[in-house]
């Protein structure tokens, strides 16, 4: 799982580009049988999340099959105003929804648009 610690390192870059929105994309390997337990609780807390103005969406990635042993799962926030307030409220709603220690080994990277 994604401690606070490096979620909050991860941002380190982008910290100065406060007035722009960003983009988090978490990425982890989930077991079907794992994703069919655990997907209606990701999609409360991303509904949850939601309303602090960011879009949530889950991807699986294309090139695995439904009925491989392991998936690539993808969590998209987009329009992050605040990511550093963001990542706070995404670690809460991980507690809040008990996906904290059932999602191990997530992968965060940040994105911002390039400057024109």
């Amino acid at each position: 799982m994604i401690s606070d610690f490096a979620l909050l390192q991860s941002l380190r870059p982008i910290e100065e580009s406060q007035t722009m929105s960003s983009q988090l994309y978490v990425y982890y390997r989930i077991s079907p049988a794992q994703g069919r337990v655990l997907l209606p609780r990701l999609r409360q807390m991303q509904a949850k999340l939601t309303e602090y103005g960011v879009q949530a969406s889950l991807m699986r990635r294309q090139d695995e099959a439904a009925n491989t042993n392991l998936q690539t799962w993808m969590e998209v926030y987009r329009e992050v105003k605040d990511s550093v307030a963001f990542t706070r409220q995404l670690q809460q709603a991980l507690h809040d929804y008990g996906l904290e220690q059932a999602l191990t080994a997530r992968h965060a990277e940040w994105f911002v648009p390039l400057d024109d």
